[in-house]
């Protein structure tokens, strides 16, 4: 890359000799930094225990377990504290199913698990520091033509972390001198329910009601510290040889433990009431299903997360030929003012099992033929990382204004309500075909069509001159978005003994999107594209077409002048379609 960029060589056939031949390990190290940073292996100890038991009205299960993992990477041992990666895992479980009386049933399920972890203050986890294990890539990103490639080892001779111009994070300062984090978390879950048969008074109906509690806590604990980190310089000498020294990279320095903490916690309560229908008369066969949901969220020390709905499903199905199903949903959400709140998300659905038809009784090789079509209306209230943008955000900050009457606080609004505000809605359209043949061939096809509508966003045509900056200006309900698609799945299963089978799949997906409706300003008819939003897909690209490589002087020469950003093209560069 860098002759491409006429630059040279980063390495001379002389420096990589050295490197071979590891005759000058100073000017041209050739450190393990795989044997100094990483183990051999990483141990696990894994311990649990069951009970469980049956009677005429009692039912149960406990688990309680033990899991310790230790780290994959190697720590100093001779410190005040202890940087290396472990983790220990308490958890338990505990199921009981009471029968109270011949039709009513109580359920109590309770878990949870306590987990410590500890590791290295500059490190949060192995996978992120992976991107740090050799210093190398850094070191070559870095090189210009006249640098010498010198990677030294982790360690002065007085024991002091060696890093390279740049370095901030030494992999193996980071994971033995920057202190320690230890990190609790521990969960709590408990669900209790009650199930009661109600033949008695309608064949086929029951009733169950959910009640069920989980919070989790995250306590973390860090003492961390700076560290002297510093640079090898090799100067050349009169008589041909070099002398080395270790300078300070910036002004770093050996400072002691500082202790910080911090504490998340989450609690999710929810209660479900279901009834539920399944009877068959003849060849018709019920089901139903009648849901009341409500559930509250707390995360830290925010207001909380509030969802009320009703939902129902029936379906009816004909000798397993003819089939529907119908769903509705009545759902609230906090998200929105009172008249806006509560939405109704339909949905339905048809199916014909054709292979199920007496006219087909002869076809042997067909096993299963389905061909089905769905309609269904979804809402989604998640619709940005502000809440409640009904009401208007006011803050009242330092500073102000003064009058006659004195000094007075200043308020500034930073963004206006839209009482408007409501649900953004889906509008989805599927109809599919089930095969299966030869009992070896199974066949998917499914043809979508997608249509969001109410998509909340800023609006993009009002003019600044309207006297308010757009920061403050409320997101609104105006963004329509068009997705459609097929997915065509084939699937062979053939056993040719007890002992051996043929497996294959094919997939095969076409999906693609269009944004119907963006509110952005019509650019004039000098542009290639009077949008750029409206009628193309979400995060679509505009830029050059690359034709080729300008090979030589010449081929710039004879082609259309190209100056990107000022610069003038070299032979290597790209060569635009004109």
């Amino acid at each position: 890359m860098q002759q491409n960029d006429g630059m040279g060589d980063a390495f001379s056939e002389e420096m990589l000799e050295h490197y071979r031949l590891g005759d000058d390990p100073v000017r041209f190290p050739n450190t393990d930094w795989k044997g100094i940073l990483l183990r051999d292996y990483s141990a696990q100890q894994r311990y649990n225990l069951n009970v469980s038991g049956a009677g005429q009205r009692v039912n149960y299960f406990v688990n309680a377990g033990y899991l310790n993992q230790g780290g994959m990477f190697n720590t100093e041992e001779d410190l005040s504290y202890d940087p290396s990666f472990k983790l220990d895992r308490y958890n338990f479980r505990s199921n009981v199913d009471i029968q109270l009386t011949k039709s009513l049933k109580a359920m109590l399920n309770l878990g949870g698990y306590l987990e410590k972890q500890n590791m290295p203050a500059g490190i949060y986890n192995d996978l992120d520091f992976l991107s740090d294990v050799s210093p190398a890539l850094h070191i070559l990103a870095q090189l210009t033509v006249d640098q010498n490639a010198t990677v030294p080892g982790p360690l002065t001779p007085e024991g002091e972390v060696v890093t390279w111009q740049g370095g901030f994070y030494p992999p193996f300062g980071s994971l033995n001198r920057s202190g320690y984090v230890q990190q609790t978390r521990n969960n709590i879950m408990a669900t209790f329910g009650l199930e009661q048969d109600l033949n008695w008074f309608v064949k086929g109906l029951s009733a169950k009601a959910w009640m069920s509690f989980d919070s989790k806590t995250t306590n973390n604990m860090m003492a961390s510290r700076e560290y002297l980190k510093l640079v090898q310089i090799i100067e050349p000498t009169a008589d041909g040889s070099y002398t080395v020294h270790f300078q300070n990279m910036g002004d770093s320095k050996t400072t002691p433990l500082s202790l910080s903490g911090a504490r998340y916690f989450t609690t999710l309560s929810n209660f479900q009431g279901y009834l539920n229908y399944s009877n068959s008369v003849g060849k018709h066969n019920f089901t139903g299903l009648l849901m009341y949901q409500q559930q509250k969220n707390i995360i830290d020390a925010q207001l909380p997360y509030n969802l009320r709905g009703i939902s129902n499903r029936i379906t009816y199905g004909y000798d397993s030929r003819y089939f529907a199903e119908f769903n509705m949903g009545y759902n609230g959400s906090e998200q929105f003012k009172k008249g806006h709140r509560f939405g109704f998300f339909p949905a339905f659905s048809v199916a014909w099992m054709i292979s199920n038809e007496s006219f087909l009784d002869d076809v042997s090789f067909l096993n299963n033929l389905k061909v089905r079509a769905s309609y269904g209306r979804v809402g989604n209230d998640r619709i940005g990382s502000r809440r409640f943008l009904y009401l208007d955000d006011v803050q009242v900050g330092s500073g102000g204004y003064s009058s006659s009457l004195g000094l007075g606080q200043r308020v500034t609004t930073r963004l206006l309500k839209n009482e408007a505000l409501q649900w953004e809605v889906a509008n989805k359209v599927n109809v599919g075909v089930d095969l299966k043949v030869f009992n070896a061939i199974d066949v998917t096809v499914d043809v979508y069509h997608e249509r969001r509508d109410n998509i909340l966003r800023n609006r993009g045509t009002i003019p600044v001159l309207n006297g308010l900056p757009t920061s403050v200006l409320p997101p609104v309900n105006i963004g329509v978005v068009e997705n459609k698609g097929y997915e065509i799945e084939l699937n062979y299963r053939k056993a040719i003994n007890s002992d051996l089978s043929i497996l294959g799949k094919l997939n095969l997906n076409y999906a693609t999107n269009r944004q119907v409706f963006a509110d952005e300003p019509l650019l004039d008819e000098s542009f290639a594209y009077q949008y750029r939003q409206t009628g193309f897909r979400i995060g679509q690209n505009f830029g050059y077409l690359v034709d080729r490589y300008f090979t030589d002087e010449e081929d710039i020469a004879n082609s259309p002048k190209q100056n990107i950003s000022g610069h003038e093209p070299r032979p290597g560069d790209f060569k635009y379609v004109d």
